[in-house]
């Protein structure tokens, strides 16, 4: 029931919330149409979500970005159970900037293609690799544009590198690791018959050359000749790794 000029709406609780936004915006001849009734409902008026993504631009850091825009819960959601059983301690659990970072060591700026189902609020694009919409959104949360990803293009199906075995030198925990891979790969360690391992080095202390370290190294002085068969969830990790080889041993 409506009575002008105030207005009384009466009804059951079950009349959605869209329907009573339309009728009030009829009465008052607001010329909403069904879509802007629907960003109103659900909270997506184009203040809001610029709004919501103020609040991530102002953190400081990739992490504090990704955890504010998706959440620790979400986060964890995408990450292996084993992986985060393995790195949470009873007596200290992860922290939920460490959850962040574990997501970005994992899924480097392939992130936000990742959690795009959680990223609703924010308005995101629906194409990742590389879109016009996704270099636009990317910077209004404040990361760089490689977040945007990449368009895809044609790779080369073979890429042969030949070069000198000598790599630059590491540091001290590097060289830890390259020994404990080149044992590993070399089938030393008589409890462990499977040959399976995990690495866990913090972002940017050089994973891959690490690895193509202990490869190279194993391959040379320990007799190592069975092969290496890189595999990655997405191409530009593998590009990573053929990079890695063409500037650490050419």
């Amino acid at each position: 029931m409506f009575h002008s000029p105030d207005i009384y709406l009466t009804g059951t609780v079950d009349i959605a919330e869209n329907r009573v936004l339309q009728l009030i915006a009829k009465k008052l001849e607001l010329q909403l149409n069904t879509e802007q009734i629907i960003e109103i409902v659900q909270h997506k008026t184009p203040a809001e979500i610029e709004d919501r993504r103020s609040v991530i631009r102002r953190c400081l850091t990739d992490a504090e970005r990704l955890l504010s825009a998706v959440g620790e819960q979400r986060l964890r959601k995408e990450l292996p159970d084993s992986l985060l059983a393995a790195l949470e301690k009873e007596d200290k659990p992860l922290t939920e900037h460490e959850v962040s970072e574990i997501a970005i060591s994992m899924f480097h700026t392939d992130a936000f293609k990742r959690y795009k189902w959680a990223l609703d609020h924010l308005d995101p694009p629906s194409e990742w690799a590389g879109s016009a919409r996704a270099v636009k959104f990317v910077p209004s949360l404040g990361f760089s544009n490689e977040w945007a990803g990449e368009q895809n293009r044609r790779l080369e199906p073979f890429l042969q590198v030949e070069g000198r075995y000598q790599l630059p030198p590491l540091h001290s925990y590097q060289k830890t690791v390259v020994s404990n891979i080149r044992k590993l790969i070399c089938n030393r360690y008589s409890n462990n018959s499977t040959r399976r391992g995990m690495i866990r080095m913090p972002t940017g202390s050089r994973k891959t050359r690490v690895v193509v370290q202990a490869v190279v190294e194993a391959m040379n002085d320990d007799g190592f000749g069975d092969g290496v068969h890189w595999v990655a969830d997405r191409s530009e990790l593998c590009e990573q790794a053929v990079e890695a080889w063409i500037k650490l041993i050419v």
